[in-house]
């Protein structure tokens, strides 16, 4: 769940940033999954598997047995289908797929006899977990800002440029190919509440509140982007008193389709004892599709 809640805050964050520039998409001429077919009555629908690991830094001190009680080291793969539709709710749909590895853990747990939960769906402000007979297991409540905004720039994109130049632009994570308008958006930094960090020829480190992408949320977010590609490489989030919680970097395909398709992120978790220690995550995503109505 918190993987994907992560995709889906990248996926914002680089959608603010490709629509805060106003200069013309470049074509890509790349074989990317993208189509303009009418799969539903969502104006974007993304899909992707995602392979994920989770496993810690050990710290340089012995952890006590209940302290690693705390500690779940976990492999799995999951099938994810996001949709964002013209009233700017969204759907999310997550399948789990069963010819991941487990990770074998060196000690002894006991036996789990709770079902499994292989599918979780929110949409509508509720989020609801199944298990392997299609039995509804949990249902509760949640707060999902409404995307109304994004639709909004999304329809305004359309009649510029094609949904093949979108799809393509946002799956390799690239704004605008040219770099004037990048720099236009630079300077413009201030006025958008964004903080300009750090500055070299090929790359620019900005600062922004989260709350740009989610108003529930009070933590700020650290931005790196790659200047020759206006590619987002990595970032950091911050609490309200400047602490780091969270570090993540991006990885891509090589070759005609860079795509996006791995992300590490690294997060401090608090023992018992009140030490913290990292907790490293790891996925790999792939069959990245795309689909626009507009």
């Amino acid at each position: 769940m918190k993987k994907t809640k992560i995709f889906y805050i990248v996926l914002s964050l680089f959608l603010i940033t490709l629509f805060s520039c106003e200069q013309d998409l470049e074509p890509q001429n790349q074989d990317l999954s993208t189509s303009t077919k009418k799969v539903g009555k969502e104006l974007l629908y993304v899909s992707y598997t995602i392979s994920s690991t989770i496993d810690y830094n050990m710290p340089p001190y012995d952890l006590t047995e209940f302290e690693m009680s705390y500690l779940n080291p976990s492999s799995e793969k999951n099938k994810v289908v996001m949709k964002l539709f013209n009233d700017g709710s969204t759907y999310l749909e997550i399948n789990k797929i069963h010819d991941a590895k487990e990770i074998k853990l060196p000690n002894h747990i006991l036996p789990d006899d709770r079902p499994e939960i292989v599918k979780t769906i929110i949409s509508g402000n509720t989020i609801t977990t199944y298990d392997t007979k299609g039995k509804v297991r949990t249902n509760q409540s949640i707060d999902i800002p409404n995307q109304m905004e994004m639709v909004n720039k999304i329809k305004a994109l359309g009649k510029k440029f094609t949904a093949e130049e979108i799809s393509q632009t946002i799956a390799t994570m690239q704004g605008h190919q040219f770099i004037d308008n990048l720099n236009d958006f630079i300077a413009n930094a201030t006025s958008n509440n964004i903080q300009i960090l750090e500055q070299g020829s090929n790359y620019v480190t900005l600062r922004m509140p989260l709350n740009m992408v989610d108003p529930n949320l009070d933590q700020e977010c650290v931005l790196l982007i790659d200047k020759s590609k206006n590619r987002l490489v990595g970032n950091r989030i911050y609490s309200s008193d400047d602490k780091l919680l969270q570090t993540t970097y991006f990885g891509y395909n090589t070759g005609d389709v860079q795509s996006l398709n791995a992300i590490k992120t690294v997060e401090k978790i608090t023992l018992p004892s009140g030490f913290e220690i990292d907790q490293v995550s790891l996925d790999k995503i792939d069959n990245l599709k795309f689909n626009l109505n507009i």
